[in-house]
């Protein structure tokens, strides 16, 4: 009497474990940023404090765009990023270029309007368009990401949403009026959204961390 092998898929790890693991890369390559930061002082020495930290989320951006994009090229050493007992399947490979791209996208967006501030850009409507360009491009694939995404990747990302949405919106605010009352120095639109990105980036981290707990 022969025996069969029988041979026994491995389970896929939730999606919000592989975020968890980008969020977690991105505040790594934040540190590199800072440091980058600190080395172009001279450099950006009118800058606003906002376009440091738009220079230090670039950066955390796309390091871990180019770490991702790099692991996804090996099969083993994806699995071993993503916390796999043993290989990723195509399709998470191409899960990872996906994210990979967005956030890389994410990260040349936000350096684009400092990186052209500091070359003294001449064509300020041109620049412009390519942000718009790379914009609609990083949202099709925002697209893909959802609609390819189980529920609880959706969840994950509505929930962080939510928090830095209702969060930020108290903050901001509570600083409006205090600026109205000319009791704070006035922030600009780039200052706001530059934190908004920030307190995502954080919220995304903490609010994958409690799910890890709950899973």
């Amino acid at each position: 009497m022969s025996s069969q092998s029988v041979q026994t898929t491995k389970p896929r790890p939730p999606l919000w474990r592989r975020i968890l693991v980008l969020v977690l890369l991105a505040i790594a390559g934040g540190i590199v940023g800072y440091g980058v930061a600190g080395l172009t002082r001279e450099m950006t020495g009118g800058f606003s404090w906002s376009d440091h930290l738009a220079l230090v989320l670039s950066v955390a951006l796309l390091a871990t765009a180019a770490i991702v994009t790099v692991n996804s090229m090996n099969r083993a050493a994806l699995g071993r990023m993503l916390n796999m007992e043993g290989e990723a399947t195509g399709s998470e490979v191409a899960d990872a270029r996906r994210q990979a791209s967005v956030t890389g996208l994410a990260g040349v967006m936000l350096f684009i309007p400092v990186g052209a501030a500091l070359i003294g850009d001449e064509s300020p409507a041109l620049t412009y368009v390519i942000i718009l360009g790379l914009f609609v491009i990083q949202s099709a694939l925002n697209a893909m990401l959802w609609f390819r995404g189980d529920e609880l990747v959706r969840r994950l990302m509505v929930e962080a949403g939510a928090v830095s949405f209702w969060g930020l919106q108290g903050v901001l605010f509570l600083y409006a009026a205090a600026e109205r009352l000319a009791l704070v120095p006035a922030i600009t639109a780039w200052d706001a959204v530059t934190v908004l990105l920030a307190t995502y980036l954080i919220v995304s981290c903490v609010v994958a961390a409690r799910r890890c707990r709950l899973t």
